[in-house]
């Protein structure tokens, strides 16, 4: 237990570094380190085990009730007012028997047609996740997203996405 808090909390400095960061570059290349360290976290055995309490408490996981899903969203705003978004998804895996991570990535610039999009973890409308509702639909497990966009610096933009998950995974 001792070497899995040492773990989070080293995540959690890397996110505290990135979020005290204060200038665009320095906090762009805060952001990628603590994006990388995370993933490297999430992709170590049994890390699907590691509370993440830091991290839950400034909303940047949200885990299902079922603790199959954890979803990690951060956004880093420029110094125009827009944002981009980052995001990992680790997920149990019912083929593998293990937990995955996907690495979300924001696409929000180019996806026409937002409303009726059909995407996946490599184009993603990019989203800071503040809720996870659990809810099922002809068996299938899916997971209601409640997001946040902060657009720019007039608009924001509230979201309602629907993850699940198929054979291919996300």
């Amino acid at each position: 237990i001792c070497h899995s808090q040492s773990v989070q909390d080293s995540v959690y400095n890397l996110y505290s570094v990135f979020m005290k960061s204060v200038n665009e570059v320095k906090r762009n290349d805060n952001c990628k380190k603590f994006s990388d360290g995370l993933k490297h976290v999430l992709d170590m055995d049994k890390s699907n085990e590691f509370a993440f309490d830091s991290l839950k408490k400034y909303k940047v996981m949200l885990e299902s009730l079922d603790k199959q899903v954890r979803i990690f969203t951060w956004d880093m705003e420029y110094e125009d007012g827009t944002h981009i978004y980052y995001g990992l998804i680790q997920a149990y895996n019912k083929k593998s028997k293990k937990f995955e991570v996907y690495q979300l990535y924001d696409k929000s610039g180019i996806i026409k047609d937002p409303e009726n999009a059909n995407l996946d973890n490599t184009k993603w409308f990019g989203a800071y996740y503040y809720q996870i509702i659990q809810t099922k639909k002809k068996n299938n497990k899916q997971y209601i997203l409640l997001g946040w966009n902060g657009n720019n610096r007039i608009t924001n933009k509230r979201l309602i996405d629907v993850l699940y998950f198929n054979e291919k995974g996300f």
